[in-house]
Protein backbone atom coordinates (compact mmCIF):
# COMPACT_ATOMS: atom_id res chain seq x y z
CA UNK A 1 0.00 0.00 0.00
CA UNK A 2 3.10 2.14 0.95
CA UNK A 3 4.52 1.59 -2.38
CA UNK A 4 1.46 2.17 -4.23
CA UNK A 5 1.45 5.67 -2.62
CA UNK A 6 4.61 6.27 -4.23
CA UNK A 7 2.85 5.27 -7.73
CA UNK A 8 5.57 1.96 -7.87
CA UNK A 9 3.43 -0.40 -8.74
CA UNK A 10 5.82 -2.92 -9.74
CA UNK A 11 6.96 -3.00 -6.30
CA UNK A 12 3.86 -3.15 -4.61
CA UNK A 13 3.37 -6.30 -7.40
CA UNK A 14 6.45 -7.95 -5.82
CA UNK A 15 5.34 -7.09 -2.55
CA UNK A 16 2.14 -8.55 -3.20
CA UNK A 17 3.56 -11.90 -4.67
CA UNK A 18 5.82 -12.66 -1.98
CA UNK A 19 2.92 -12.27 0.46
CA UNK A 20 1.07 -14.86 -1.40
CA UNK A 21 3.87 -17.10 -1.82
CA UNK A 22 3.68 -17.54 2.13
CA UNK A 23 0.09 -18.69 2.11
CA UNK A 24 -1.70 -18.46 -0.95
CA UNK A 25 -4.79 -20.19 0.61
CA UNK A 26 -5.10 -17.12 3.45
CA UNK A 27 -8.77 -16.44 3.83
CA UNK A 28 -8.74 -12.44 3.78
CA UNK A 29 -5.39 -12.07 1.83
CA UNK A 30 -6.41 -12.00 -1.98
CA UNK A 31 -9.59 -9.67 -0.45
CA UNK A 32 -6.95 -7.26 1.23
CA UNK A 33 -4.60 -7.04 -1.71
CA UNK A 34 -7.86 -6.37 -3.92
CA UNK A 35 -8.71 -3.13 -1.53
CA UNK A 36 -5.25 -2.07 -1.74
CA UNK A 37 -4.92 -2.21 -5.62
CA UNK A 38 -8.79 -0.77 -5.92
CA UNK A 39 -8.07 2.11 -3.77
CA UNK A 40 -4.98 3.20 -5.81
CA UNK A 41 -7.06 2.71 -9.02
CA UNK A 42 -5.89 -0.63 -10.31
CA UNK A 43 -9.03 -2.04 -11.67
CA UNK A 44 -7.37 -5.22 -13.29
CA UNK A 45 -5.58 -6.20 -10.43
CA UNK A 46 -7.76 -5.32 -8.28
CA UNK A 47 -10.80 -7.48 -9.71
CA UNK A 48 -8.10 -10.48 -10.38
CA UNK A 49 -7.40 -10.21 -5.87
CA UNK A 50 -10.74 -10.40 -5.62
CA UNK A 51 -12.09 -13.43 -7.80
CA UNK A 52 -8.83 -14.46 -5.89
CA UNK A 53 -10.29 -14.91 -2.68
CA UNK A 54 -13.58 -16.21 -4.36
CA UNK A 55 -12.18 -19.27 -5.16
CA UNK A 56 -10.70 -19.70 -1.64
CA UNK A 57 -14.13 -18.52 -0.31
CA UNK A 58 -17.23 -17.84 -2.02
CA UNK A 59 -18.74 -16.31 0.98
CA UNK A 60 -16.42 -13.23 0.90
CA UNK A 61 -18.92 -10.32 0.96
CA UNK A 62 -16.20 -7.96 1.15
CA UNK A 63 -14.52 -9.31 -2.10
CA UNK A 64 -18.13 -9.59 -3.69
CA UNK A 65 -19.01 -6.12 -3.54
CA UNK A 66 -15.25 -4.60 -4.21
CA UNK A 67 -16.18 -6.55 -7.82
CA UNK A 68 -19.90 -5.49 -8.19
CA UNK A 69 -18.18 -1.88 -7.51
CA UNK A 70 -15.30 -2.43 -10.07
CA UNK A 71 -17.95 -3.44 -12.68
CA UNK A 72 -20.54 -0.38 -11.98
CA UNK A 73 -17.00 1.72 -12.46
CA UNK A 74 -16.52 -0.23 -15.93
CA UNK A 75 -19.83 0.14 -16.91
CA UNK A 76 -20.79 -2.83 -16.87
CA UNK A 77 -24.14 -3.07 -14.49
CA UNK A 78 -25.22 -6.82 -15.20
CA UNK A 79 -22.50 -8.15 -13.72
CA UNK A 80 -22.13 -5.70 -10.65
CA UNK A 81 -25.82 -6.46 -9.92
CA UNK A 82 -25.26 -10.65 -9.97
CA UNK A 83 -22.31 -9.95 -7.75
CA UNK A 84 -24.13 -7.60 -5.28
CA UNK A 85 -27.11 -9.55 -5.37
CA UNK A 86 -24.84 -12.77 -4.37
CA UNK A 87 -23.36 -10.26 -1.17
CA UNK A 88 -26.84 -9.07 -0.08
CA UNK A 89 -28.06 -12.55 0.57
CA UNK A 90 -25.15 -13.56 2.44
CA UNK A 91 -25.00 -10.17 4.55
CA UNK A 92 -27.39 -7.51 3.86
CA UNK A 93 -26.32 -4.11 4.29
CA UNK A 94 -27.05 -0.15 3.52
CA UNK A 95 -23.89 -0.08 1.15
CA UNK A 96 -25.07 -3.33 -0.62
CA UNK A 97 -28.56 -2.47 -1.36
CA UNK A 98 -27.40 1.35 -2.04
CA UNK A 99 -24.30 0.22 -4.79
CA UNK A 100 -27.53 -2.86 -6.25
CA UNK A 101 -29.90 0.05 -6.26
CA UNK A 102 -27.65 2.20 -8.81
CA UNK A 103 -26.77 -1.36 -10.88
CA UNK A 104 -30.29 -2.36 -11.44
CA UNK A 105 -31.30 1.26 -11.95
CA UNK A 106 -28.66 1.22 -14.97
CA UNK A 107 -30.22 -1.98 -16.19
CA UNK A 108 -33.18 -0.23 -16.69
CA UNK A 109 -35.22 -2.45 -13.75
CA UNK A 110 -36.26 0.58 -12.20
CA UNK A 111 -39.32 -1.32 -9.76
CA UNK A 112 -36.19 -3.38 -8.45
CA UNK A 113 -34.20 -0.55 -7.77
CA UNK A 114 -37.00 0.69 -6.15
CA UNK A 115 -37.56 -2.31 -3.51
CA UNK A 116 -33.85 -1.70 -3.32
CA UNK A 117 -33.93 1.77 -1.95
CA UNK A 118 -36.73 1.07 0.43
CA UNK A 119 -34.86 -1.50 2.30
CA UNK A 120 -32.47 1.46 3.63
CA UNK A 121 -35.65 3.73 4.73
CA UNK A 122 -35.01 6.10 1.89
CA UNK A 123 -37.25 8.15 2.99
CA UNK A 124 -35.41 9.15 6.02
CA UNK A 125 -32.08 9.23 4.27
CA UNK A 126 -29.74 12.35 4.90
CA UNK A 127 -27.67 11.21 0.76
CA UNK A 128 -29.10 13.41 -1.77
CA UNK A 129 -27.87 11.43 -4.45
CA UNK A 130 -29.48 7.89 -3.42
CA UNK A 131 -33.16 10.19 -3.02
CA UNK A 132 -32.58 11.65 -6.56
CA UNK A 133 -31.61 8.50 -7.87
CA UNK A 134 -34.34 6.84 -5.86
CA UNK A 135 -36.38 9.74 -7.29
CA UNK A 136 -35.39 8.78 -11.09
CA UNK A 137 -36.13 5.17 -10.46
CA UNK A 138 -39.90 6.22 -9.18
CA UNK A 139 -40.28 8.50 -12.35
CA UNK A 140 -39.06 5.52 -14.81
CA UNK A 141 -41.87 3.54 -13.29
CA UNK A 142 -44.22 6.21 -13.53
CA UNK A 143 -45.05 6.78 -10.03
CA UNK A 144 -45.00 10.22 -10.27
CA UNK A 145 -46.33 11.11 -6.57
CA UNK A 146 -43.72 9.28 -4.70
CA UNK A 147 -40.73 10.79 -6.91
CA UNK A 148 -42.10 14.10 -6.66
CA UNK A 149 -41.23 13.84 -2.51
CA UNK A 150 -38.21 12.45 -3.23
CA UNK A 151 -36.84 14.87 -5.12
CA UNK A 152 -37.83 17.71 -3.05
CA UNK A 153 -36.62 15.71 -0.05
CA UNK A 154 -33.13 15.69 -2.22
CA UNK A 155 -33.39 19.72 -2.37
CA UNK A 156 -34.05 20.17 1.03
CA UNK A 157 -30.65 19.03 1.24
CA UNK A 158 -29.16 20.69 -0.99
CA UNK A 159 -31.15 23.76 -3.12
CA UNK A 160 -28.77 23.85 -5.83
CA UNK A 161 -29.03 20.35 -7.24
CA UNK A 162 -29.65 21.24 -10.77
CA UNK A 163 -31.24 17.28 -12.04
CA UNK A 164 -33.69 17.17 -8.90
CA UNK A 165 -34.95 20.38 -10.01
CA UNK A 166 -35.27 19.28 -13.50
CA UNK A 167 -36.60 15.80 -12.58
CA UNK A 168 -39.23 17.63 -10.18
CA UNK A 169 -40.70 19.61 -12.89
CA UNK A 170 -40.72 16.59 -15.30
CA UNK A 171 -42.81 14.34 -12.76
CA UNK A 172 -44.90 17.20 -12.05
CA UNK A 173 -45.10 17.96 -15.72
CA UNK A 174 -46.35 14.17 -15.94
CA UNK A 175 -48.66 14.58 -12.96
CA UNK A 176 -50.34 18.17 -15.18
CA UNK A 177 -49.03 20.13 -12.57
CA UNK A 178 -48.11 22.78 -15.29
CA UNK A 179 -47.69 25.72 -12.59
CA UNK A 180 -45.09 23.96 -10.19
CA UNK A 181 -43.61 22.15 -13.31
CA UNK A 182 -42.83 25.67 -14.77
CA UNK A 183 -41.34 26.90 -11.17
CA UNK A 184 -39.27 23.79 -10.80
CA UNK A 185 -37.60 24.41 -14.41
CA UNK A 186 -36.94 28.20 -13.96
CA UNK A 187 -34.87 27.42 -11.12
CA UNK A 188 -33.14 25.09 -13.40
CA UNK A 189 -32.30 27.42 -16.07
CA UNK A 190 -31.16 30.42 -13.06
CA UNK A 191 -28.80 27.73 -11.81
CA UNK A 192 -27.59 26.67 -15.28
CA UNK A 193 -28.79 29.21 -18.03
CA UNK A 194 -26.89 27.14 -20.69
CA UNK A 195 -28.86 23.66 -19.83
CA UNK A 196 -30.28 22.57 -23.22
CA UNK A 197 -33.25 20.36 -22.01
CA UNK A 198 -34.39 22.64 -19.34
CA UNK A 199 -35.04 25.11 -22.49
CA UNK A 200 -36.89 22.47 -24.15
CA UNK A 201 -39.12 21.27 -21.43
CA UNK A 202 -39.96 24.60 -20.54
CA UNK A 203 -41.14 25.35 -24.25
CA UNK A 204 -43.59 21.47 -23.62
CA UNK A 205 -44.62 23.30 -19.95
CA UNK A 206 -45.64 26.84 -21.85
CA UNK A 207 -47.22 24.80 -24.22
CA UNK A 208 -49.44 22.79 -22.37
CA UNK A 209 -50.16 25.97 -20.21
CA UNK A 210 -51.51 28.11 -23.16
CA UNK A 211 -48.13 30.23 -22.98
CA UNK A 212 -47.63 29.89 -26.64
CA UNK A 213 -45.29 32.96 -27.12
CA UNK A 214 -43.52 31.69 -24.40
CA UNK A 215 -43.29 28.07 -25.73
CA UNK A 216 -42.00 29.62 -29.08
CA UNK A 217 -39.17 31.29 -27.26
CA UNK A 218 -37.77 28.26 -24.34
CA UNK A 219 -38.01 25.83 -27.95
CA UNK A 220 -35.97 28.82 -30.08
CA UNK A 221 -33.75 28.97 -27.01
CA UNK A 222 -33.40 25.64 -27.11
CA UNK A 223 -32.28 25.09 -30.79
CA UNK A 224 -29.53 27.40 -30.41
CA UNK A 225 -28.13 25.47 -27.99
CA UNK A 226 -28.65 22.00 -30.23
CA UNK A 227 -29.86 23.20 -33.41
CA UNK A 228 -29.94 19.47 -34.96
CA UNK A 229 -32.60 18.37 -32.67
CA UNK A 230 -35.43 16.62 -34.66
CA UNK A 231 -37.81 16.39 -31.31
CA UNK A 232 -37.42 20.52 -30.66
CA UNK A 233 -38.92 21.26 -34.44
CA UNK A 234 -41.49 18.54 -33.61
CA UNK A 235 -42.72 20.44 -30.54
CA UNK A 236 -42.09 24.08 -32.53
CA UNK A 237 -44.60 21.88 -35.00
CA UNK A 238 -47.02 21.58 -32.46
CA UNK A 239 -47.12 25.36 -31.12
CA UNK A 240 -47.35 26.48 -34.78
CA UNK A 241 -50.15 24.10 -34.96
CA UNK A 242 -52.09 25.43 -31.63
CA UNK A 243 -51.44 29.15 -32.86
CA UNK A 244 -53.17 28.13 -36.53
CA UNK A 245 -49.77 29.06 -37.99
CA UNK A 246 -50.66 25.74 -40.19
CA UNK A 247 -47.94 26.61 -42.41
CA UNK A 248 -45.24 27.14 -40.34
CA UNK A 249 -46.06 23.86 -38.48
CA UNK A 250 -45.88 21.82 -41.40
CA UNK A 251 -42.64 23.61 -42.29
CA UNK A 252 -40.83 22.87 -38.73
CA UNK A 253 -42.83 18.82 -38.77
CA UNK A 254 -41.09 18.47 -42.71
CA UNK A 255 -37.32 20.05 -40.67
CA UNK A 256 -37.69 17.57 -38.23
CA UNK A 257 -38.01 14.67 -40.51
CA UNK A 258 -34.86 16.02 -42.61
CA UNK A 259 -32.78 15.54 -39.19
CA UNK A 260 -34.46 11.64 -38.70
CA UNK A 261 -36.63 10.52 -41.68
CA UNK A 262 -38.11 7.59 -39.86
CA UNK A 263 -39.29 9.24 -36.70
CA UNK A 264 -43.08 7.97 -36.13
CA UNK A 265 -43.90 10.81 -33.42
CA UNK A 266 -43.12 13.29 -36.30
CA UNK A 267 -45.03 11.54 -39.09
CA UNK A 268 -48.09 11.85 -36.68
CA UNK A 269 -47.50 14.85 -36.21
CA UNK A 270 -47.12 15.51 -39.88
CA UNK A 271 -50.50 13.92 -40.48
CA UNK A 272 -51.61 15.84 -37.69
CA UNK A 273 -51.17 19.19 -39.17
CA UNK A 274 -51.64 18.05 -43.27
CA UNK A 275 -55.36 16.97 -41.68
CA UNK A 276 -56.10 20.43 -40.59
CA UNK A 277 -54.74 22.04 -44.03
CA UNK A 278 -57.59 19.63 -45.59
CA UNK A 279 -54.56 17.46 -47.47
CA UNK A 280 -56.68 14.43 -46.50
CA UNK A 281 -54.76 11.85 -48.84
CA UNK A 282 -51.36 13.23 -47.83
CA UNK A 283 -52.46 12.92 -43.61
CA UNK A 284 -53.54 9.30 -44.38
CA UNK A 285 -50.06 8.52 -45.90
CA UNK A 286 -48.23 9.83 -43.33
CA UNK A 287 -50.10 8.35 -40.75
CA UNK A 288 -50.09 5.23 -41.70
CA UNK A 289 -46.41 5.19 -42.71
CA UNK A 290 -46.17 6.09 -38.63
CA UNK A 291 -47.85 3.02 -38.19
CA UNK A 292 -45.64 0.88 -40.64
CA UNK A 293 -42.84 1.93 -38.08
CA UNK A 294 -44.29 1.48 -34.58
CA UNK A 295 -47.46 -0.52 -35.50
CA UNK A 296 -48.48 -0.32 -31.03
CA UNK A 297 -48.73 3.35 -31.24
CA UNK A 298 -52.20 4.49 -30.03
CA UNK A 299 -51.55 8.70 -30.92
CA UNK A 300 -51.07 6.76 -34.97
CA UNK A 301 -54.56 4.65 -34.47
CA UNK A 302 -56.17 7.72 -32.87
CA UNK A 303 -54.92 10.17 -35.52
CA UNK A 304 -56.00 7.62 -38.02
CA UNK A 305 -59.87 7.38 -36.84
CA UNK A 306 -59.82 11.36 -36.41
CA UNK A 307 -58.99 11.71 -40.34
CA UNK A 308 -61.67 8.81 -41.13
CA UNK A 309 -63.86 10.87 -39.21
CA UNK A 310 -63.16 13.67 -41.43
CA UNK A 311 -63.35 12.07 -44.51
CA UNK A 312 -67.34 11.14 -43.30
CA UNK A 313 -66.33 6.95 -42.79
CA UNK A 314 -66.87 6.71 -39.49
CA UNK A 315 -66.93 2.82 -39.20
CA UNK A 316 -63.60 2.96 -40.15
CA UNK A 317 -62.75 5.36 -37.72
CA UNK A 318 -64.47 3.79 -35.11
CA UNK A 319 -62.20 0.60 -35.84
CA UNK A 320 -59.22 2.64 -35.50
CA UNK A 321 -60.07 4.56 -32.70
CA UNK A 322 -61.02 1.00 -30.63
CA UNK A 323 -57.64 -0.12 -31.64
CA UNK A 324 -56.07 2.64 -30.14
CA UNK A 325 -57.95 2.28 -26.56
CA UNK A 326 -56.68 -1.01 -27.05
CA UNK A 327 -53.42 -0.14 -26.61
CA UNK A 328 -54.20 2.40 -24.08
CA UNK A 329 -56.93 1.95 -22.40
CA UNK A 330 -56.41 5.47 -20.14
CA UNK A 331 -55.95 7.64 -23.30
CA UNK A 332 -58.21 10.48 -22.46
CA UNK A 333 -57.78 11.69 -26.10
CA UNK A 334 -58.97 8.34 -27.55
CA UNK A 335 -61.81 8.33 -24.97
CA UNK A 336 -62.96 12.08 -26.36
CA UNK A 337 -62.30 11.23 -30.33
CA UNK A 338 -64.41 7.76 -29.52
CA UNK A 339 -67.45 10.01 -27.82
CA UNK A 340 -67.75 11.94 -31.03
CA UNK A 341 -67.72 8.84 -33.03
CA UNK A 342 -70.15 7.09 -31.37
CA UNK A 343 -72.44 10.56 -31.53
CA UNK A 344 -72.18 10.48 -35.12
CA UNK A 345 -73.14 6.87 -35.32
CA UNK A 346 -76.23 8.11 -33.11
CA UNK A 347 -75.10 5.41 -30.28
CA UNK A 348 -75.74 8.34 -27.93
CA UNK A 349 -75.14 5.96 -24.77
CA UNK A 350 -72.07 4.54 -25.35
CA UNK A 351 -71.05 8.08 -26.79
CA UNK A 352 -71.87 9.34 -23.15
CA UNK A 353 -70.06 6.74 -21.72
CA UNK A 354 -66.94 7.34 -23.46
CA UNK A 355 -66.88 10.54 -22.59
CA UNK A 356 -67.52 10.60 -18.97
CA UNK A 357 -64.41 8.07 -18.83
CA UNK A 358 -62.58 10.78 -20.23
CA UNK A 359 -63.38 13.30 -17.81
CA UNK A 360 -62.75 11.16 -15.23
CA UNK A 361 -59.24 10.80 -16.27
CA UNK A 362 -59.26 14.86 -17.14
CA UNK A 363 -62.32 16.56 -15.03
CA UNK A 364 -61.19 20.30 -16.65
CA UNK A 365 -61.00 19.17 -20.00
CA UNK A 366 -62.80 21.73 -22.05
CA UNK A 367 -63.15 19.58 -25.57
CA UNK A 368 -64.48 17.16 -23.58
CA UNK A 369 -66.78 19.03 -21.49
CA UNK A 370 -68.88 20.73 -24.73
CA UNK A 371 -68.92 17.48 -26.34
CA UNK A 372 -70.73 15.81 -23.01
CA UNK A 373 -72.80 19.28 -23.32
CA UNK A 374 -73.48 18.13 -27.68
CA UNK A 375 -74.16 14.54 -26.53
CA UNK A 376 -76.89 15.50 -23.66
CA UNK A 377 -78.37 18.42 -26.18
CA UNK A 378 -79.02 15.37 -28.66
CA UNK A 379 -80.08 13.28 -25.86
CA UNK A 380 -83.02 15.69 -24.81
CA UNK A 381 -81.35 16.83 -21.46
CA UNK A 382 -81.02 20.37 -21.86
CA UNK A 383 -80.17 21.56 -18.56
CA UNK A 384 -77.49 18.74 -18.31
CA UNK A 385 -76.10 20.25 -21.68
CA UNK A 386 -75.92 23.71 -20.42
CA UNK A 387 -74.27 23.29 -17.55
CA UNK A 388 -71.76 21.42 -19.46
CA UNK A 389 -71.36 23.58 -22.01
CA UNK A 390 -70.67 26.75 -19.53
CA UNK A 391 -68.33 24.73 -17.68
CA UNK A 392 -66.25 24.06 -20.98
CA UNK A 393 -66.94 28.12 -21.85
CA UNK A 394 -65.46 28.78 -18.14
CA UNK A 395 -62.40 26.87 -19.11
CA UNK A 396 -62.12 28.24 -22.66
CA UNK A 397 -63.63 31.22 -23.52
CA UNK A 398 -63.20 32.25 -27.02
CA UNK A 399 -63.73 28.58 -27.90
CA UNK A 400 -66.40 29.33 -31.12
CA UNK A 401 -67.51 25.84 -31.30
CA UNK A 402 -68.46 25.39 -27.25
CA UNK A 403 -70.37 29.41 -27.88
CA UNK A 404 -72.38 27.78 -30.87
CA UNK A 405 -73.30 25.30 -28.79
CA UNK A 406 -74.20 27.63 -26.09
CA UNK A 407 -76.67 29.03 -28.94
CA UNK A 408 -78.02 26.14 -29.91
CA UNK A 409 -78.98 25.20 -26.43
CA UNK A 410 -79.97 28.58 -25.60
CA UNK A 411 -82.66 28.31 -29.02
CA UNK A 412 -83.82 24.69 -27.54
CA UNK A 413 -84.46 26.16 -24.42
CA UNK A 414 -86.28 29.24 -25.59
CA UNK A 415 -83.68 31.67 -24.28
CA UNK A 416 -83.64 33.44 -27.84
CA UNK A 417 -81.92 36.34 -26.50
CA UNK A 418 -78.84 34.63 -24.83
CA UNK A 419 -78.89 31.94 -27.76
CA UNK A 420 -78.29 35.12 -29.99
CA UNK A 421 -75.96 36.82 -28.42
CA UNK A 422 -73.77 33.43 -28.29
CA UNK A 423 -74.20 32.83 -31.61
CA UNK A 424 -72.80 36.48 -32.48
CA UNK A 425 -69.43 35.80 -30.08
CA UNK A 426 -68.98 32.30 -32.11
CA UNK A 427 -69.40 34.44 -35.44
CA UNK A 428 -66.93 37.24 -34.21
CA UNK A 429 -64.39 34.36 -33.42
CA UNK A 430 -64.84 32.11 -36.55
CA UNK A 431 -66.96 34.27 -39.16
CA UNK A 432 -66.88 31.48 -42.12
CA UNK A 433 -68.30 28.55 -40.17
CA UNK A 434 -71.71 27.78 -42.43
CA UNK A 435 -73.52 26.24 -38.84
CA UNK A 436 -73.02 29.23 -37.22
CA UNK A 437 -75.01 31.15 -39.97
CA UNK A 438 -77.39 28.48 -40.47
CA UNK A 439 -77.90 28.83 -36.29
CA UNK A 440 -77.67 32.55 -36.37
CA UNK A 441 -80.44 32.29 -39.61
CA UNK A 442 -82.54 30.41 -37.14
CA UNK A 443 -82.74 32.68 -33.89
CA UNK A 444 -84.02 35.41 -35.99
CA UNK A 445 -86.44 33.16 -37.89
CA UNK A 446 -88.02 32.70 -33.79
CA UNK A 447 -87.40 36.15 -33.30
CA UNK A 448 -89.32 37.60 -36.51
CA UNK A 449 -86.62 39.45 -37.52
CA UNK A 450 -86.98 38.42 -41.35
CA UNK A 451 -84.90 40.53 -42.87
CA UNK A 452 -82.01 40.13 -41.02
Amino acid sequence: SSLLDLDDYDQAESFSRQALAINERMPGLHEVLGMIFQEHGYVAKAAEYFQGELAVNSQSVNSLIGLGILFLEQGQAAAAAESLTQASALQPSVKCSLLLAQALQALGQFKEAVVEYKKIDIDQSNDKNALLNYGICLLKDENYPVAIEAFKSALRLDKTLVSAWGNLGNALKREGRYQEALAAMLEVVEIQPDRPEAHMNLGIIHQRLGNLDQALASTFEFLKLSPDSPTAYINLGIIYQDLGNLDQALLSTLQSLELKPDNPTALINLGSVQRELGQFDEALFSTLKALQLHPDSADAHMNLGVIYQDLGDLDQALTSTLKALEIHSNHSDVLMNLGGIYQGLGQLDQALASINQCLELKPAAPKALMSLGSIHKDLGNLDQALAATVQSLELKPDNPNALLNLGAIHKDLGNLDQALSSTLKSLELDQDNPAAHLNLGSIFLRLRKYDE
